[in-house]
């Protein structure tokens, strides 16, 4: 957890992309991969995660609370035991949410807005926030994650994942 006192950089409320590599080794729950989302206290602004039924969820909010937060939802049934990369990018100029697997095109989904809220939350990886307390932590190994205030496209999620 990197405190909001102690972030540089990470309260990005225009351009997005959260890309990294996980490998699943539970899922019983919802479980974030990397967040800045306090849904104890509407400071909601952005959250990378799993749900219980092994897809990806990708949510922003514009105003810090529920009702107004867009959630895109993968369509792949991810495995256990598997080590997969995942790109979540929201572009402000086209108001599009996407997600990526392994560098391919898993969804998108068109918003109403072109901007982030700007949380005090603290930026997490690996878990959520609520009231203070840390929720839904991810069980089984994350690598090489990376937050941009940029929307990449394919192109350039499939470069980092041929980095050497």
């Amino acid at each position: 957890m990197i405190p909001h006192a102690e972030q540089t950089g990470l309260d990005i409320q225009g351009d997005l992309t959260i890309v990294g590599w996980f490998h699943m080794q539970a899922n019983d729950q919802y479980m974030s991969l990397a967040s800045k989302y306090e849904w104890g206290v509407n400071e909601r602004a952005y959250r990378l995660g799993i749900m219980s039924d092994n897809k990806l969820e990708f949510i922003i909010s514009p105003d810090g609370t529920y009702p107004k937060d867009a959630i895109l939802i993968g369509h792949t049934a991810l495995q256990l035991e598997t080590w997969y990369h995942v790109a979540a990018v929201f572009d402000t100029a086209n108001q599009t949410m996407v997600l990526y697997l392994n560098g391919e095109l898993e969804t998108s989904l068109d918003v109403p807005f072109n901007s982030i809220y700007n949380s005090s939350s603290p930026f997490v990886l690996g878990a959520n926030q609520k009231n203070e307390t840390i929720v839904q932590s991810f069980v089984g190994l994350l690598d090489e994650w990376q937050v941009y205030n940029q929307a990449l496209d394919q192109t350039a999620i499939r470069n980092l994942i041929d980095m050497p």
